[in-house]
């Protein structure tokens, strides 16, 4: 979670998290996860080594950090991406044992950085090293990414697209682990948004 007591009281950055052994029924606060840690947290379980794996706004672009622990405590792997105004990313990881990308990690992100447009990156390697980075929308004035991976190993995103008076809905798929990625119909085209009353 966005943790602004740890970032104001002693600087431990933005990010906090809690963990539960319970199901649920309760969480105990861990404390906040480093510093130079923003906010805008994603976390992933992944399949092929056990971790969790935890993004987060980092100061220098985008953060990894890995668990080895069940959440007990996270260290930092490195930057998956470096950007001055990097913004809202989103992990998603390739848990399906028969997938050709098997352990594969995803992160999604709009890159306000350079050119305003939702960006994709994926990492086969648990974090150390990621793509280059591909931008996947056709314009800017979007926002939210949100990845999914199916059993097949084909990677799904969809994000918000704004346009003066209408809000529309993208969606791309890959189906080749990240590497290139085409449109798919909107479940969401020319929509009015909400009018304020």
């Amino acid at each position: 979670f966005n943790d602004s007591y740890h970032y104001y009281a002693s600087g431990d950055g933005f990010t906090g998290f809690s963990r539960s052994v319970d199901g649920g029924a309760s969480f105990t606060d861990q404390g906040a996860l480093g510093a130079g840690s923003g906010g805008d947290p994603s976390i992933v379980w992944r399949r092929a080594d056990g971790h969790f794996y935890f993004a987060a706004l980092h100061t220098d672009g985008l953060g990894l950090w890995r668990s080895t622990d069940d959440c007990q405590s996270f260290q930092w792997v490195g930057n998956a991406h470096v950007g001055f105004l990097d913004d809202k990313e989103l992990m998603a990881v390739d848990n399906a044992p028969s997938s050709p990308y098997y352990g594969r990690l995803y992160m999604v992100f709009t890159n306000f950085s350079s050119d305003g447009r939702i960006w994709a990156l994926s990492s086969s390697d648990a974090g150390v090293t990621w793509t280059g980075g591909i931008p996947i929308s056709a314009t800017d004035n979007v926002q939210g990414a949100w990845p999914v991976v199916a059993p097949n190993g084909d990677v799904w995103v969809s994000w918000v697209k704004f346009g003066g008076s209408v809000v529309t809905m993208e969606v791309v798929r890959s189906t080749d682990g990240g590497a290139s990625d085409q449109g798919e119909t909107s479940p969401a085209v020319n929509k009015a948004p909400p009018q304020n009353t």
